[in-house]
This record gives structure tokens, sequence and C-alpha cells, in this order.
């Protein structure tokens, strides 16, 4: 059973509190309450995992989205960002090996990596 919340803290260093709004065996959706419909901002789970003794990858991606409304134009805007873990399930592969990309992932997802990407410096 999934977390009924989680919070994740945003630039300005505030909490942001998202709301489990639905689940299935294939992932979770989470909504900040906070927000109006019209312009949600959500935190999305979905599970790709493979049956025991069979091959290929297991796969679970995480998307936040944020929407926002121009005041002038009243255009609507969606930021997304989405992360993809991919686990082979070959014997080979150990716990370590997905351990390691994970703390590599946390890093490059530090804030001063994350600048530097925006800013283009890393392509």
């Amino acid at each position: 059973m999934a977390s009924s919340t989680l919070t994740l803290v945003n630039l300005a260093d505030a909490n942001v509190v998202y709301t489990l709004a639905g689940q299935t065996t294939e992932g979770a959706l989470y909504k900040d309450a906070t927000r109006v419909m019209s312009l949600p901002q959500s935190l999305s789970f979905g599970f790709q995992i493979g049956t025991p003794g069979s091959q290929g990858n297991d796969r679970m991606t995480i998307t936040l989205r944020n929407a926002v409304r121009n005041a002038t134009t009243e255009v609507v805007s969606v930021g997304t960002c989405k992360v993809e873990i991919s686990i082979p399930r070959d014997g080979g592969w150990t716990a370590t090996n997905g351990n390691d990309l994970l703390a590599e992932l946390a890093s490059l997802l530090t804030d001063a990596n994350l600048q530097k990407i925006v800013a283009g410096v890393i392509p």
C-alpha cells in the first residue's frame, strides 16, 4: 500500500505535501491538495515489474507535473520532470549495482548539478 502523503521541499524551502489520489498495481498518483483542479501539481509513480524468473528489466517511472496560468494571457503551461529507473532482472546484476546507480542519480539531482543542467553547462 502506498503512503497516504509524501512531502517534498521546493526551491523556497517550503514543504509541498502530496496526498494519495489513487493507486493501482501499476502505480500511484499524488496531488497537491492546496491547488485548484484547473492548475494541478502532481506526483506519479508507474511500475512495470516482470514475473519471477523472467528476463528483461523492471522499471519505475516518477513524474512531477506543475501547471501555472499566465496572468496576462490566461494560457496554462505545464512543466514536467520525469525519471525512469530500469533494473535488469539478470542474475549478474546485484543489489549493489542498483544502489550505485541510485546513489549517482541522487548526486546528479543535487541543486548545484541541476542549476548547471538548466543553464546548459551539462548537455
